[in-house]
């Protein structure tokens, strides 16, 4: 008799319409071909392999996973984990919840897209969050990223992360200003089998208590970084810049690279929620300028940390350095393939395809959990129609960019920034296409091939 199992790292689901194994330390489905289906769900230390109803083609497709470090041989009814038994739903493939369990705060950020300040969203109630996670298990979906407001507020968070654990369901993420963040919590998520990546903000050194309205909350985000580094979390940190605090930039940088943090993420506000732009919104070229010159320093430095610079320059460090394909956009690719497996849930149950359009007036169009089961909005809904959109309807509505030599590129860009930064859904995303067209994507692979550098679109 022979037994086997996922290896630790694994996590075998499958769907309707795709079959894996969850990589639980990147977060990301490793596909595999439909006649290894029946060798996945025999990966619960229960299916033995050398019995005659499994078929030759079976056994050898095991050891393939074998030999690739998937799975491992296994004593017969071996204890698993919740996450390492194989499961299985009659639905297509859903990888994430982005979760907003609250839209409650602790500081006052200027630029807050869930008006957390004034409370607008309210969070989710005990037995909202009770039949969200029952959904979840239902549609099989791997992994949940919490998010709010600020998460760690949210009263039956514990009860929310062991609930997940027991269902198999892997917290990829949580996302924080860090002023609650413990010792005592990332013990608990240790102990439950969760490492999510902790997404830490900070919005330029000096200057961060100015831009999150509380005094100490610098010196909270700074602690947290630490306190996650320091017990082998991946430590992200994202800064969001203006006009008032774009001088911090390579101070910032200095900070963050003393850290050693995972990953560094730049942007700006988008024009929703509470940011309405106003003088201190910065432009693309005043960005573009500001960052070019922090790229240089990178360059200079050896790549020391992976630094996301808003859509001009992913700066992967030396030892992370691969080279990627371009995209490749045709009309009739989808509008945004990150909606066609992730999907954003708001504190009141409104079912979003991204985080960007909270607040907007599609939010409004958009299902509420209270409706109906996940799986069912999933496949029949506004929500579901909206994010199996191609870009064709759009690129026939701007003829500007069916002539436009960096269409294939750019493909219009982001919906949401297409409607919050110019107006309408069928517009183009005006950022990036003054990214490409302005010249200033050119700029910044040029100054890294210059270096010979790995850093890539």
């Amino acid at each position: 008799m022979r037994f086997a199992c996922a290896t630790e790292r694994y996590a075998p689901r499958l769907w309707q319409d795709r079959a894996g194994l969850f990589d639980l330390k990147t977060f990301r489905l490793i596909p595999v071909a439909p006649e290894a289906r029946r060798v996945l769900m025999g990966l619960d230390a229960a299916t033995d392999f050398d019995s005659y109803a499994v078929l030759p083609r079976d056994r050898r497709l095991l050891q393939r996973l074998i030999e690739g470090g998937y799975a491992r041989i296994c004593d017969g009814h071996a204890p698993l984990s919740p996450l390492q038994r194989p499961r299985s739903a009659d639905t297509p493939y859903l990888r994430e919840l982005h979760w907003a369990v609250t839209g409650r705060c602790n500081l006052m950020c200027r630029h807050c897209f869930m008006c957390s300040p004034q409370g607008r969203y309210g969070q989710t109630e005990r037995a909202d969050m009770l039949r969200v996670i029952s959904m979840l298990e239902a549609a099989n979906v791997v992994c949940v990223s919490l998010t709010g407001g600020e998460p760690l507020l949210y009263p039956h968070l514990r009860e929310l992360i062991a609930l997940l654990s027991e269902k198999g369901i892997a917290i990829n993420e949580i996302v924080t200003n860090g002023v609650l963040l413990s010792e005592d919590l990332l013990g608990f998520l240790q102990a439950h089998g969760q490492k999510p990546m902790l997404q830490i903000s900070l919005d330029g050194v000096g200057m961060h208590d100015r831009m999150r309205g509380a005094e100490g909350a610098e010196h909270s985000a700074l602690r947290s970084i630490e306190l996650g580094m320091h017990h082998g979390f991946f430590t992200a940190v994202t800064s969001v810049f203006s006009r008032e605090n774009l001088h911090t930039l390579e101070a910032s940088y200095e900070q963050l690279k003393r850290l050693r943090v995972s990953a560094w993420l730049i942007g700006r506000a988008q024009t929703t929620g509470l940011w309405k732009g106003g003088p201190m919104a910065l432009s693309t070229a005043e960005l573009g300028q500001a960052l070019l010159r922090l790229q240089r320093r990178w360059l200079e430095d050896g790549r020391q940390i992976y630094i996301l610079m808003e859509k001009f320059f992913e700066a992967l460090p030396t030892e992370a350095a691969h080279e990627k394909a371009a995209p490749a956009y045709t009309p009739d690719a989808p509008e945004c393939a990150e909606t066609c497996d992730r999907l954003f849930l708001l504190p009141d149950g409104r079912l979003l395809p991204c985080p960007g359009f909270a607040g907007t007036e599609l939010e409004a169009q958009m299902p509420r959990l209270q409706e109906g089961e996940l799986r069912a909005l999933r496949t029949d809904s506004a929500l579901a129609r909206f994010c199996a959109q191609t870009r064709r309807e759009r690129y026939l509505a701007n003829p500007e960019c069916q002539r436009c030599e960096w269409f294939s590129q750019c493909g219009m860009g982001c919906r949401a920034y297409a409607l919050t930064e110019n107006g309408g859904l069928m517009r183009r995303d005006p950022g990036l296409c003054e990214m490409y067209r302005d010249g200033w994507r050119a700029r910044f692979m040029a100054a890294q091939t210059e270096y010979g550098g790995h850093g890539h679109e």
